[in-house]
């Protein structure tokens, strides 16, 4: 079962799927600091975090999840796909001229466990 996430079955498109953990992140402190764990491999940081949905960056792209700490801390941005066959944008993994989620934070990767793009990212910016 390659493509299973607690939202198998209930939630099948991407951007449903997305807005229901940007809902979990915002309503759930335990739940967030879990996840940015999980997707960074750090502490959550202290002080005011604000959590974006669908962030337009301009001329950047418009990723699923932007986590903004302040200007000491880079923003870490996720990238949602449900499919194992879903393309990752020029954009999301900067084959853009110029352009790009790297320009704004660090990027990651939250796709199923057969996801067949594997190698257009680095393993360090996956999590199954």
């Amino acid at each position: 079962m390659s493509e299973v996430s607690i939202f198998s079955g209930v939630i099948r498109d991407e951007i449903a799927h997305t807005e229901l953990l940007f809902n979990l992140l915002r309503c759930s402190d335990a739940f967030l600091a879990q996840f940015y764990y999980f997707i960074t491999r750090r502490r959550l940081p202290e002080g005011e975090r604000k959590i974006y949905s669908q962030l337009r960056m301009g001329d950047d792209g418009r990723p699923d999840i932007v986590f903004d700490f302040g200007e000491n801390v880079p923003k870490v941005i996720v990238e949602v796909k449900v499919r194992s066959s879903c393309l990752p944008t020029a954009l999301q993994i900067n084959k853009a001229s110029g352009s790009g989620y790297r320009n704004r934070g660090e990027v990651y990767f939250l796709v199923p466990g057969g996801w067949k793009h594997r190698d257009e990212v680095t393993r360090s910016e996956m999590r199954l």
